[in-house]
């Protein structure tokens, strides 16, 4: 006689990605898990996209949570786990999910195994492989180093890495895919909400491990998801900066302690004051505050979902104000080289009294043939040094009448510090990040709210607070 498998929740959040959800849960549909062993609940954030009415109409067995507002990933998983807890008491797990993962027919049923086999053991996470590149993997678990203030990912040698029934024991998972036990779930509470998103999968984890409770990343058990790499090079970094520094704060002030948590959480803000400064430098202006926003945040103990004014990516309001001069075409990686002049042409087509200097490697000198030879600086020559080749292009840029800077997501702080509007460009998308300017009092502000806040935090480091604000 068979044993039936033990009954899983399925808890899905999604904001505004009707086309990955609604693909997500038709391959759930073929997991190799028995369907009646396991039930779906969606958590929708508000969106306006049609996902809810999509999900009805196509999968009317799947449960809807419907939020009135964007709660983030903390508050909706956790809204996901609350319905599980009051409406499926039967199950036995909570599978946690993204809503733009592929699943593995065998990832359900791989990460029950393991977790089956481990008694002590209270979470298993899948391997995460990128979508793109199966020979890539993001992630296999990962820990927390307390030394640093960062976390390192589980990278074990190629031979464990392809072993199938390979398990690591580790500090947590991502809640990209996460089997959890729901009678520990009970026990030691859900997500952190006010974390709104980063960390609260991390620290739910380390708490797992801190009451006893195994925290497991399995070979067996694959999704595959996009690549992280790619949340970089658009206005998402304003806010995703924001929240992973003001709650790895909270977290390192909850999770250390004495000495060593005064050192740390001041090293962290050190960490944190250089990349505001040299943002700042790059005209990142509104990255540099949001920076010392999150710092200034954590000090005074202020959490959860936080507003953001983003800086205009519109080059067409910019231009069709008639004071733009000519245009600086920046370019720092060659292999931008073609896109950067597809994007230039684009651009400047219906502006005909628009001219373009240029300023490149020295590796794409054929690439500027069709551009007057003095309005071309290439730089990196052949035994010039690094401040020779700085003074060069100082110099150029100084000689010529221009008033827009356009160059990539990597801005040269050597074309930024003019005061002049900066477009960063995703070349290969041909997308505009953000057009903002360079300004003297945000670099002075960072400068100085930094070390006031340095002071601050060393000597009256904020009150913990994760303590008895997890809700089950």
């Amino acid at each position: 006689m068979t044993l039936d498998k033990p009954f899983v929740q399925i808890v899905i959040v999604t904001w505004n990605k009707k086309s990955d959800i609604v693909h997500l849960l038709g391959q759930l549909q073929e997991l190799d898990y028995p369907s009646h062993r396991f039930a779906i609940v969606v958590v929708d954030n508000d969106s306006n996209d049609g996902t809810v009415e999509a999900i009805e109409l196509q999968f009317p067995q799947v449960q809807i949570v419907r939020n009135a507002t964007n709660l983030g990933g903390a508050g909706g998983f956790n809204a996901g786990m609350r319905w599980a807890l009051e409406h499926r008491p039967e199950s036995e797990f909570l599978w946690l999910l993204d809503n733009d993962v592929l699943v593995d027919p065998h990832a359900l049923s791989a990460l029950v195994n393991v977790l089956d086999s481990n008694p002590t053991a209270g979470m298993c996470g899948s391997k995460i492989i990128n979508r793109d590149d199966y020979d890539d993997v993001i992630e296999l678990g990962a820990f927390v180093d307390y030394e640093v203030g960062d976390v390192r990912r589980n990278l074990p040698a190629s031979e464990k890495l392809a072993d199938p029934h390979g398990v690591f024991a580790v500090d947590y998972v991502a809640a990209c895919s996460l089997l959890v036990r729901t009678d520990i779930v009970r026990k030691i509470g859900i997500w952190y909400e006010d974390f709104f998103i980063y960390w609260d999968d991390m620290e739910w984890g380390v708490r797992f491990n801190a009451n006893g409770y195994k925290v497991l990343a399995a070979n067996s058990s694959k999704v595959y998801h996009p690549s992280w790499a790619g949340r970089t090079v658009d206005n998402s970094a304003i806010w995703r900066t924001y929240y992973r520094t003001r709650n790895g704060l909270c977290f390192f002030n909850n999770y250390t302690s004495g000495m060593k948590r005064r050192l740390l959480l001041s090293r962290l803000i050190l960490r944190y004051s250089r990349l505001s400064f040299a943002t700042a430098l790059s005209a990142h202006a509104t990255l540099a505050q949001a920076v010392i926003s999150a710092v200034k945040d954590f000090s005074k103990g202020a959490y959860g979902k936080k507003d953001f004014t983003m800086p205009p990516s519109d080059i067409r309001h910019t231009l069709d104000r008639g004071k733009v001069a000519d245009v600086c075409l920046f370019i720092i990686d060659p292999e931008d080289v073609e896109n950067a002049k597809d994007f230039l042409a684009a651009t400047t087509k219906k502006y005909s009294d628009v001219k373009t200097i240029i300023v490149a490697p020295w590796k794409t000198a054929q690439k500027w043939d069709d551009f007057a030879e003095e309005n071309v600086l290439l730089y990196n020559r052949p035994g010039h040094s690094k401040f020779l080749e700085k003074i060069r292009v100082v110099r150029f840029l100084r000689s010529k009448k221009w008033s827009l800077l356009l160059t990539g997501a990597r801005t040269p702080k050597i074309a930024a510090f003019w005061g002049r509007e900066v477009v960063s460009i995703d070349f290969s998308s041909k997308r505009i990040i953000a057009i903002e300017k360079f300004h003297m009092q945000i670099v002075l502000n960072a400068l100085m709210a930094s070390f006031s806040l340095l002071l601050k935090v060393f000597f009256f480091p904020p009150a913990k607070n994760l303590k008895g604000k997890t809700i089950s």
